[in-house]
């Protein structure tokens, strides 16, 4: 078998970038999703109609927002907006 280094270390960078991105994603979405499930407060119908439409979305429009955002925040100076979009992308796909 072939061994190439290149692609051993970009898979290990995806498998890395994954992981992180998940955990961020249970980080904040298990805590949200146990309020929002068993709490009582202002706003919560609309909330689950948020969450609800969110999930119903084929991933390929999510996909597809998620790439048009990532294209107009491009010029901006900071690459926060790249991970704050990837976990959203994550969470809703």
């Amino acid at each position: 078998m072939i061994f190439d280094a290149e692609v051993l270390q970009i898979t290990l960078l995806s498998l890395k970038i994954s992981a992180l991105a998940t955990s961020i994603s249970l980080l904040i979405g298990l805590p949200l999703g146990t309020l929002l499930a068993l709490g009582k407060f202002p706003g919560r119908s609309f909330f689950l109609s948020i969450v609800n439409t969110g999930m119903g979305l084929p991933p390929v429009v999510v996909g597809l927002m998620v790439a048009m955002l990532l294209w107009l925040a491009k010029d901006s100076a900071s690459s926060a907006w790249h991970w704050v979009l990837a976990v959203l992308m994550n969470y809703v796909s």
